[in-house]
């Protein structure tokens, strides 16, 4: 019996040794785990939150005279960073351009207008929202505002010429005026459009059309995709013009008179309606906006000039779900909400839809938020469910930035 007892009593302890072991070893394990985990980078720390991934990259063009520049952000939902900032390559004006649409993104790649330099820069965006120049051309006339893209088409709206007589000429001439008087300003009010065919990293000239308006502040791709043209607001003329695009050709312009003064950025909503601010000559409490039906090949009022009570409203964005617009009304300080009826009919929602930073310019509704660039700042607006806009965040951006893009 001792021997049998003390058999048993050695095994058990053999036993509880090598659980010990067993648990002294996975102990150790885990504790080497840890702290593999804790060295790895990327990864996270106790007490020290990780910074979340951009949900949307933003970008705007510095239009300096010294050296036009793109700057981009990134937006991870509660703060928007810088993420860098690239050469163009080509100049801008060192003031406003009087414009909508000076930096697009269309796919992979994002274009911006140098006013100065009467050229067009294309980049690649990368990883992480970096850009990569491939590109800059000439166009045709002075003063780029403006560009639209879809596919491999890009068009460019601009505003000036070169006089062809050489001679003396007017300052602040106006369309269609002789050389004449004593100041020599070398170029007068035209609005031209280029036409440029993309192939892969590369930009050609391949078309130009000149338009019967003056004080072009916008140009859009609308219609059908077998009927397409172009519109083009001309807040100098009080025009809206309209030119047919068949492939790698212009069709003869045509223009329509606004329906408003001073008709400036617009919108494309649901069954082709044109939203188009009003600047009503910035006027205070005259700004009134416009819609059109851009249906039947024809560009006719829906609602004629609505009055919002604020001054300037130059730049428009629509909501998603096209039921939706915001203009910005850079001299009041505020962003309008407008509802977009039945054929496009417009009401005025609120005459101030939310806060927003002083001289509100161009703007972009993208995925429930409303981008906008204003004095010296850029701003994110989170958008509720009747419309209405709050401020998430913001950051600083230079004196006389253009346009805005977001991806």
């Amino acid at each position: 019996m001792p021997d049998e007892y003390n058999a048993e009593m050695i095994s058990r302890t053999r036993r509880t040794v090598r659980a010990a072991l067993v648990a002294f070893a996975t102990l150790a394990i885990g504790v080497a785990a840890a702290g593999s985990a804790e060295a790895r980078p990327g990864q996270a720390h106790p007490g020290h939150a990780t910074p979340k991934a951009p949900l949307h990259y933003v970008y705007t063009q510095t239009n300096s005279a010294t050296g036009n520049e793109v700057v981009g952000f990134g937006w991870n939902g509660s703060t928007l960073a810088p993420i860098g900032t690239w050469t163009t390559g080509g100049t801008g004006t060192g003031t406003w351009l009087g414009s909508q649409g000076s930096v697009v993104i269309e796919g992979n790649r994002l274009y911006v207008v140098n006013g100065a330099s009467n050229d067009i820069s294309m980049f690649a965006i990368g990883k992480n929202g970096q850009l990569r120049l491939l590109d800059r051309e000439a166009v045709y006339g002075l003063k780029p505002v403006s560009v639209t893209v879809e596919g491999n088409r890009v068009v460019v709206l601009t505003t000036e010429q070169s006089t062809p007589c050489g001679g003396l000429m007017k300052c602040a001439p106006v369309q269609g005026e002789d050389c004449a008087g004593e100041g020599r300003c070398g170029v007068r009010l035209e609005d031209n459009l280029s036409l440029f065919r993309r192939h892969h990293d590369s930009l050609q000239l391949v078309s130009h059309v000149r338009l019967s308006g003056f004080g072009g502040a916008q140009v859009s791709f609308v219609g059908h995709p077998k009927h397409r043209r172009l519109v083009v607001t001309e807040k100098s003329s009080n025009t809206i013009a309209s030119v047919r695009i068949a492939k790698w050709a212009f069709g003869t312009p045509t223009s329509v008179a606004s329906a408003g003064s001073t008709p400036y950025g617009f919108g494309i909503a649901k069954h082709d309606t044109m939203v188009v601010s009003n600047a009503e000559s910035e006027v205070p409490g005259a700004g009134t906006v416009s819609s059109y039906s851009l249906r039947k090949k024809m560009i006719q009022p829906v609602t004629s000039a609505l009055a919002t009570g604020q001054q300037a409203p130059c730049w428009v964005a629509i909501g998603q779900g096209g039921r939706t617009a915001y203009v910005s009304n850079p001299d009041s300080n505020t962003i309008s909400l407008l509802r977009i009826g039945h054929r496009g009919a417009l009401t005025l929602a609120a005459a101030s839809a939310g806060p927003t930073a002083n001289g509100p310019i161009d703007l972009e509704v993208h995925k429930q938020l409303l981008f906008v660039t204003a004095w010296q700042t850029l701003q994110v607006h989170g958008i509720a469910a009747d419309g209405t806009i709050s401020v998430l965040g913001g950051a600083s951006i230079p004196d006389y930035s253009q346009g805005i893009a977001v991806k």
